[in-house]
């Protein structure tokens, strides 16, 4: 997954958290029209100072007992998550896709490696091919006679060979 699509995931579950976020609230303030529109309640003026408090409301503080509870919960949390974490999701699509291009690369690399043998002895024999048709003419250009024309006439053959060799 690269930056961008990360990015874009990241964005549009905000978005949706906030349009749910944004519904939530207009549906508690539906509800508490509604319960404001009672008639008892309309009247009361304790329910109007809760509607119209704006500061923080004073929580009271656990007690021992809880806060051991809860370390221990946070303990068994972390324990779990130590455990699961080195447990891998295993997705079946992208487990064949790798399975398939690690085998891909496999077979590029074999045919490269085999196409450089075969390049290696294409060389070499060109090679070979040249060393042969250089002696030839050598011996071809001592004489006048037919033997050192034959010498010269496959000395050319070994070079055109070479060169399609090469190629």
């Amino acid at each position: 997954m690269t930056k961008e699509e990360f990015t874009k995931m990241k964005q549009e579950l905000e978005a949706e958290y906030l349009a749910i976020f944004k519904k939530t609230v207009a549906m508690h303030e539906v509800f508490l029209c509604r319960v404001a529109a009672h008639p008892i309640l309309r009247k009361d003026l304790n329910f109007h100072v809760f509607l119209e408090y704006n500061q923080d409301l004073s929580v009271r503080g656990k007690n021992k007992k809880e806060k051991l509870e809860d370390f221990f919960k946070n303990m068994v949390k972390s324990a779990d998550g130590v455990i699961v974490s080195g447990v891998k999701d295993v997705d079946d699509f992208f487990e064949h896709e790798r399975t398939f291009l690690l085998e891909y690369h496999n077979r590029v690399k074999d045919a490269s490696a085999k196409s450089d043998r075969m390049t290696r002895s294409h060389k070499s024999a060109a090679d070979d091919y040249n060393r042969i048709g250089s002696s030839l003419y050598a011996l071809g250009t001592q004489d006048s006679t037919d033997i050192c024309k034959f010498f010269l006439k496959v000395s050319e053959l070994f070079d055109k060979t070479r060169v399609s060799t090469i190629r």
